[in-house]
């Protein structure tokens, strides 16, 4: 991944559900989704990576994140974003994405680096403490820090099982 400021990768989902048919074809390219289906049969769009319906979760990660990741360690700062309709897989990517997020930052420090993790969640324009139902998690701006989170409740992670532990408490809260 070069550096830039945003990086697009797109994750299709398998075919089903509410949609019905498979409606977009991941395999011409690395970089192009194609429509196959629909008004819109033909159309091509092109992103930073796509990934097909087949691609493992790790190999997504390798592609969209695992940069992003490496770049905490030496200071930078980074943020992955999952954008997509209701059952569209969202929950599913980031679950994986933020274990081998954890997985890498200890495996690349040896092990000499905190983590610290909060699980929030944004729904109808409200943001959500999703491990502690009473915090009034919020979005702040100053000069000293640019954009911050505060009142959030965070966990000191020793592992990625002590993360899996915290995710698995905050999904019982969605």
């Amino acid at each position: 991944m070069e550096e830039q400021s945003v990086f697009v990768t797109v994750r299709v989902r398998p075919a089903g559900g509410a949609d019905g048919e498979d409606c977009w074809d991941a395999a011409t390219s690395p970089d192009t989704l194609s429509q196959i289906a629909g008004k819109h049969t033909g159309e091509r769009f092109r992103f930073d990576a796509v990934c097909g319906p087949e691609t493992h979760t790790i190999e997504v990660y390798e592609r969209a994140a695992k940069e992003v990741v490496a770049g905490l360690l030496v200071g930078r700062s980074g943020t992955v974003v999952a954008y997509g309709q209701t059952a569209s897989g969202k929950t599913h990517t980031t679950q994986g994405f933020m274990r081998l997020a954890c997985e890498q930052l200890f495996d690349e420090s040896g092990g000499e680096v905190v983590v610290w993790a909060s699980y929030l969640e944004v729904y109808d324009d409200a943001l959500s403490d999703l491990l502690d139902a009473r915090a009034k998690p919020a979005m702040k701006e100053d000069r000293a820090r640019g954009v911050h989170l505060h009142g959030a409740h965070e966990v000191r992670i020793a592992s990625p099982d002590a993360l899996h532990a915290v995710v698995t408490n905050g999904e019982r809260r969605r």
